[in-house]
């Protein structure tokens, strides 16, 4: 069978054409008026001030060059953060995360949870977080005791009741003014959303979650906040009809207790040759001077908490009876590090 010929006829393929360049050499050689705005630290510094963090960031991902200019330096980075105004992050966290108990509807009770950036009706303080230098406002930052529910009395001659949160438990728990103890040398609390006070966070005594099946004393806040927690546990009352830790201690317990790690005699003083030269320092850690005294914004709050969970066994899952390295802590007594301080603590068993 003879193979078809190709077609003497086909007509030579004419080149190709080169695509025509839309953009003019004049075009193509002008720089761009967003970048030559950024290099002007003025410029910037003055945009900065119209944004929050998110857009920062987004504007600095348009393109190589934008985020050069934008984080020319880590310097550069923590002044324009520190010009913005607080986002509100905290304050949306604290809404997924905080549960209003039964009783918020069934008493007619109101709510103080708002940003102090878009709070018109106080000034809400603001600084830089301690850890990742954004503009965070009091109230989307990390508080041990946050107070943002009020049930107003039902008789004249009776005082209002507050209640809140502790850390970022979920639990809505009673908060006691000092009036209720009969103290009368300090003002009268009041609704924070009619009023242009503010509320009273890490202040008054901690109560019961309101939903708790159980009862435990109240505990003081300001006792709560400056609890040596190098020379043990958390607690204050103690009754053999009160669970421990108590409900009301709980949410601290579980902070303050996975920021613990266990070693041998052996592993310990390898460790403190490594942090300290030798000789271990004593753990004075206190819930005021972690979390209060820092100025820390609850998103670096979480990544805290969850490294601490994370390193406080070490690389080995292994039973809480052992070190990391595999030895017994039945042969010998377990040396705790803090890892706040990196000092010693007291070890976490109880006393009957």
């Amino acid at each position: 069978m003879k193979k078809r010929k190709r077609s003497q006829d086909i007509a030579v393929m004419a080149p190709q054409k080169k695509p025509s360049n839309v953009v003019t050499d004049t075009a193509a050689k002008e720089p761009c008026r967003l970048l030559q705005a950024l290099q002007q630290y003025g410029l910037l510094s003055g945009i900065t001030s119209y944004l929050f963090p998110k857009d920062l960031f987004a504007l600095a991902a348009t393109s190589k060059a934008a985020h050069r200019m934008i984080f020319s330096s880590k310097d550069s980075r923590s002044t324009l953060l520190k010009k913005m105004a607080c986002d509100g992050k905290g304050v949306r966290l604290r809404n997924s995360l905080h549960k209003k108990s039964k009783y918020f509807t069934q008493f007619d009770c109101t709510s103080y949870v708002q940003c102090g950036t878009h709070d018109l009706n106080r000034e809400v303080e603001s600084r830089p977080c301690t850890s990742c230098k954004r503009t965070t406002c009091d109230e989307c930052r990390v508080h041990c005791v946050y107070q943002s529910h009020y049930q107003p009395p039902d008789e004249p001659d009776e005082l209002p009741n507050f209640s809140g949160f502790a850390l970022l438990s979920s639990q809505e728990m009673g908060i006691i003014s000092p009036l209720h103890l009969g103290r009368n040398d300090t003002a009268s609390w009041v609704d924070a959303s009619a009023t242009r006070s503010k509320p009273h966070h890490d202040q008054g005594f901690l109560d019961l979650p309101l939903e708790a099946g159980v009862y435990a004393a109240p505990e003081s806040v300001a006792e709560i906040l400056d609890f040596n927690l190098g020379s043990g546990p958390l607690q204050f009352s103690r009754s053999s009809d009160s669970p421990h830790p108590s409900p009301v201690l709980q949410p601290f317990w579980d902070v303050t207790e996975q920021r613990k790690r266990s070693f041998c005699g052996r592993c310990f003083l390898r460790e403190c040759e490594s942090i300290s030269n030798g000789y271990p320092k004593e753990c004075q850690c206190t819930l005021r001077a972690r979390f209060l005294d820092r100025w820390l914004c609850l998103c670096c709050y979480r990544r805290e908490i969850s490294a601490d969970k994370k390193f406080s066994r070490g690389a080995k899952l292994l039973s809480p009876a052992a070190c990391s390295c595999g030895r017994s802590f039945q042969s010998e007594a377990a040396r705790i590090v803090c890892l706040w301080c990196r000092g010693e603590a007291a070890s976490s068993a109880v006393p009957p």
